[in-house]
């Protein structure tokens, strides 16, 4: 048991806790056990797994504010410190009524009309109000971690580092900012100034963390820094183990659990086809989607090709449960699309939801291109039958093949286990974790 002299105080900036994002399950898996009265959050949404953290400063209207008339569409949310309970309540909050549902349609419409002429990041900033001044110097945050994603939370974390010279931790989920803000009028212009300020960071920044030992190799030859790998992991649970193992029916039924968008939408779509021609040979094949983007335009796209097939769309799984309902399944896939932009921006992940497929102890189908880091992984470990290309056919005779053959799902079986066992045991990473964090306070930089 570590003692909680041991833990530094970390302040996580612009990503929440919660069970349906990649970035909120990585931070709740690692940052578990952790002592409350350590750890705090600020970002503009409140988490929703309070398990971990109740500590939260809500980025609101003092800090986000856009110049008139786009201020016209900006939801006013009080900007404050908000204490949650264990069940998730609030004990503390006043919050503002958001904009009306008409304001806040017109507010998606004109982002996109803003992005298109390059002016959205000119007008969306973040700043250091009173408020957030006061929560941060009563909190005294040893070290700052941050998983980015846009130019304003790049300038505010810089900006804090300048002012109070708390140690910055950067844990990189996807390779965003070989892809952000390209598009519109003056999409290179933004493109290549996050890029600089995104290099600003780094050169402050005490310990750069990524998800994938492909990405550490490219951002130490892309920006010469040294990173540690941290990615999902999961409290391996011995039932799960055990049904997992012994669990074979005689419908082979296939699932997918996680969001539907950007990397993976296409790829969905072409397993719902081949899903759909080939219940005409083997009829009690059936492939069901599980994800919180259930109601989103993305999902209700793929709705659309479900039409008298054995293919269906459902609400999320709780994820205290997911592992437990994946063990129902004969076969798990894992899809990331072929395009170029997908491509880019997934080529150095490992999706969250690997790690909990790895965990479920199923057979998986990975329908990804080659080089990705996720592709890669799976060979190099053989937990998972892959289809490289974007191929209907050889989606159809891969299925086809573990559908005949048990032995082979047996094998990915016992390679998902041991993988899983090997690599993402959860007390030997969130060791590892909490001494590359003190690390940084001892020695000022992470050194290999």
């Amino acid at each position: 048991m570590i003692s909680t002299q041991n833990y530094p105080k970390i302040l996580i900036l612009g990503q929440s806790f919660n069970t349906f994002s990649g970035g909120g399950i990585t931070l709740s898996n690692l940052f578990k056990n952790w002592p409350k009265n350590k750890i705090a959050v600020a970002s503009a949404t409140l988490s929703s797994d309070n398990s971990i953290c109740n500590i939260h400063y809500r980025i609101g209207y003092d800090e986000v504010k856009k110049i008139w008339p786009f201020s016209i569409f900006q939801e006013k949310l009080t900007s404050e410190v908000v204490h949650m309970n264990d069940n998730n309540q609030k004990l503390n909050t006043s919050d503002r009524k958001r904009n009306i549902a008409t304001k806040t349609i017109l507010k998606h419409k004109s982002k996109d009309v803003l992005n298109f002429f390059g002016v959205f990041l000119f007008i969306n900033k973040i700043k250091f109000s009173k408020k957030f001044q006061i929560f941060f110097e009563n909190f005294k945050p040893d070290v700052i971690y941050t998983q980015l994603a846009s130019l304003e939370l790049i300038n505010f974390v810089i900006f804090i580092h300048k002012h109070c010279g708390t140690p910055v931790v950067v844990h990189i989920m996807d390779d965003w900012i070989s892809v952000i803000n390209k598009g519109g009028l003056f999409g290179n212009y933004w493109h290549h100034k996050t890029h600089r300020r995104f290099m600003d960071l780094l050169r402050m920044t005490s310990l750069v963390l990524v998800i994938s030992e492909a990405m550490s190799k490219e951002y130490k030859l892309r920006y010469n820094v040294n990173c540690k790998v941290f990615h999902n992991i999961v409290d391996f649970e011995a039932i799960a183990k055990e049904q997992a193992v012994n669990n074979y029916s005689e419908d082979f039924r296939i699932a997918y659990f996680g969001r539907i968008g950007q990397a993976n939408q296409q790829n969905l779509k072409d397993m719902i086809e081949v899903v759909n021609i080939i219940s005409k040979s083997i009829s009690n094949i059936t492939f069901d989607i599980f994800t919180p983007d259930y109601n989103n335009t993305n999902c209700l796209a793929l709705i659309n090709e479900l039409s008298n097939s054995n293919c269906s769309i459902k609400e999320s799984v709780p994820y205290n449960s997911v592992i437990k309902k994946m063990t129902e399944y004969e076969l798990l896939f894992l899809p990331l699309d072929f395009d170029k932009k997908s491509v880019l921006f997934a080529q150095y992940s490992l999706p969250t939801k690997a790690i909990d497929y790895l965990a479920s102890c199923r057979p998986i189908l990975l329908y990804a291109p080659k080089n990705n880091a996720i592709t890669q992984y799976a060979d190099k470990h053989g937990f998972a039958y892959t289809v490289t290309q974007r191929n209907k056919d050889d989606l159809i005779n891969g299925i086809r093949k573990l559908y005949m053959n048990i032995d082979l799902r047996k094998k990915l079986i016992d390679n998902s286990k041991e993988t899983f066992i090997k690599n993402h045991n959860p007390q030997n990473v969130r060791k590892d974790f909490l001494e590359s964090i003190n690390a940084v306070l001892k020695k000022g930089v992470y050194a290999e």
